[in-house]
């Protein structure tokens, strides 16, 4: 297996495209706390790389069942399937990122190397 893209929007949230030995393509997409149906039959690989590219996010319709008072029901739940948007770091450009209170002043000739390739 050869990985010919990946595109990760969050921990928990990525999709890629690999070349199985037949020279066959298959992709995987996740997408936490959206079920695994919804991901395979509603949100194409085009989509995370959409949402990637206009920073925006993508809404997916959830059936749910629950049970109250032993009742059995099915309810409808619109969950933000894909998010560009992530808190947890620093984003230096659209796809770079450095965690908070990074000081880049130490070793920094190898940070822009590391960055600029």
């Amino acid at each position: 297996m050869v990985m010919t893209e990946f595109l990760g929007l969050n921990p928990k949230c990525y999709a890629f495209r690999f070349q199985k030995k037949d020279l066959s393509f298959d992709e995987l997409k996740k997408s936490k706390g959206v079920s695994y149906a919804t991901v395979a039959k509603t949100i194409p690989f085009k989509a995370y790389k959409k949402v990637l590219e206009e920073g925006n996010t993508a809404s997916r319709i959830t059936t749910n069942i629950g049970s109250f008072n032993q009742q059995l029901f099915s309810f409808d739940t619109n969950k933000i399937a894909l998010n560009a948007f992530y808190d947890k770091l620093y984003m230096v450009d659209k796809y770079h990122c450095e965690p908070f209170g990074f000081n880049p002043k130490e070793n920094y000739e190898y940070y822009n190397e590391f960055i600029n390739n």
